[in-house]
């Protein structure tokens, strides 16, 4: 049956003649570019903009810092490169689409460095024609796995990732919540969990046996000293309409205050400062999904200080929930005072420097003017040298020819 499949390849291969208009991409896509030594990661191949019905792709590695564990079936391995063939075995009624992932594999990290992942190859079309494309590449990094302190009350975790492609948001070690979409066909869930320190414990429940639905898995993490705990949570929605389940905003906004950091749906802890003044907040919060929901808490009767606001979006499918947190920081009086002053000594230095930039500008105008007078002065003294030399030329010669005809006489 393979080799029936693989001649069935070759004969669209080698039926293919003209390129086809079309333009897509082909990204790779991965949870974290930031990987630890000995850690298994996976990458996924996805496409955009186009439509197609067969494909033969190439994935190229670094071999010295990574080394290949697995990848999809009808994929095959060889030094540095993993090639990946598929085409629709409905002569294309049935091709992938934008947006579809068409393969993945999973490298593991050997060397600390950075690493580069290059994807390539050719795509076609259900006529058999070539799909011009933009192709991808993306960098790892990897790091030692050395415990970032020695601390024995530190519950923290250094890494936090899934087997599959799409947890969110970025992992942070002071993040504790964490989503991800699963499609119907994943019943268990590989979690890796590394503390930052040697002598803390990691307990993982709940990523096997995934039913329809929201589950939640659970990462206990107990300091070496066994005092501390921190509890990690992933919420898993195994569903088989991940569009229905997608809780992703697509814009965050606060009125004339700025986030830090920057919007990143895949980002969920946010901070602002507010004046003294201000004790409700105007907060823009726009779902992905439209025919999910935004319901925001905490934004009015801000007292002074740290006040937390959540934003809960609720899918479509009324069962998938995502929290994003903004941690508005109203200032007290004191604090107000100082902000002005700092404010105002910041605008009267930025004045002066205009203004000496102003000066120095007239300075140099005045200056330039000078010379340009000076060059001017110049030129017309040395013109009034060369007349005066002329006349003196002019006079020399007339005296000359006069003397010469007296003389005659």
């Amino acid at each position: 049956m393979k080799k029936i499949i693989s001649i069935l390849f070759l004969l669209i291969i080698l039926g293919l003649s003209n390129k086809s208009l079309a333009v897509g991409k082909v990204l790779l896509i991965t949870d974290n570019k930031e990987i630890l030594q000995g850690e298994t990661f996976e990458v996924s191949i996805k496409i955009e903009d186009i439509s197609i019905s067969a494909m033969q792709l190439e994935v190229i590695y670094d071999t010295e810092k990574l080394e290949f564990v697995s990848s999809s079936e009808g994929s095959n391995n060889i030094n540095n490169r993993i090639i990946f063939s598929w085409f629709d075995e409905n002569g294309g009624n049935t091709p992938k689409q934008s947006g579809e992932v068409v393969a993945s594999f999973s490298l593991k990290a050997k060397q600390e460095g950075t690493s580069t992942i290059a994807v390539g190859g050719e795509f076609y079309d259900k006529n058999g024609k070539i799909i011009e494309t933009q192709n991808d590449q993306m960098e790892i990094t990897i790091r030692s796995k050395q415990k970032k302190t020695t601390d024995e009350n530190n519950s923290k975790l250094q890494s936090l990732r899934l087997n599959h492609e799409g947890m969110s948001p970025y992992f942070e070690n002071d993040v504790t919540d964490y989503y991800f979409i699963a499609n119907n066909n994943i019943d268990s869930l590989e979690v890796t969990a590394i503390p930052e320190e040697d002598g803390a414990e990691v307990k993982i429940t709940g990523n096997t046996g995934l039913k329809m639905g929201i589950n939640t898995i659970n990462i206990e993490v107990k300091s070496p000293n066994k005092k501390n705990i921190t509890n990690y949570t992933i919420t898993v929605t195994k569903t088989t309409n991940e569009k229905a389940a997608n809780t992703n905003l697509e814009t965050l906004a606060v009125e004339n205050s700025l986030l830090y950091p920057s919007f990143d749906n895949n980002i969920t802890n946010y901070n602002i400062e507010v004046d003294n003044d201000t004790e409700s907040l105007n907060i823009l919060a726009i779902p992905e999904n439209m025919k999910a929901s935004a319901t925001i808490q905490g934004k009015d009767n801000l007292k002074i200080g740290d006040n937390t606001i959540t934003i809960t979006v609720k899918a479509e499918d009324n069962i998938s929930v995502k929290k994003y947190i903004i941690t508005a920081h109203r200032r007290s009086q004191e604090e107000q005072i100082k902000e002005e002053e700092e404010n105002k000594n910041q605008a009267e230095r930025l004045s002066a420097l205009l203004t000496n930039t102003v000066v120095d500008e007239n300075l140099e105008n005045i200056e330039l003017e000078q010379n340009e007078e000076e060059e001017k002065n110049g030129i017309i003294n040395v013109i009034i040298v060369i007349i005066a030399g002329l006349v003196c030329v002019v006079i020399a010669v007339v005296i000359s020819r006069k003397r010469g005809k007296v003389l005659k006489k």
